[in-house]
């Protein structure tokens, strides 16, 4: 997933053409907690945290993330802490 987000972040500042500047993500589960449950979370730690990582430090490239597991309507966002960001 990383090289298409990379590859797309390219695209995007070299204004290349013929390729991929805009990334979907369609998954079937989600990163972060399931808010019928406070505290669980599909993703372990380690992956749930990577993966946030990936959204925030391509989001300039990823138009949209659709997950279906929960099979129920709801909307997460993913927000940078400013005090605590960290991008790997």
């Amino acid at each position: 997933m990383e090289t298409e987000l990379t590859s797309a972040l390219i695209c995007r500042r070299y204004l290349l053409s013929n390729c991929t500047r805009t990334v979907h993500i369609v998954a079937h589960i989600a990163p972060g907690v399931f808010e019928r449950t406070p505290g669980f979370s599909w993703f372990r730690d380690p992956y749930n945290e990577k993966f946030l990582n990936l959204t925030i430090k391509y989001a300039d490239v990823i138009g949209l993330m659709i997950f279906g597991h929960h099979h129920t309507d709801t909307f997460h966002l993913v927000k940078v802490s400013l005090n605590n960001f960290q991008v790997d």
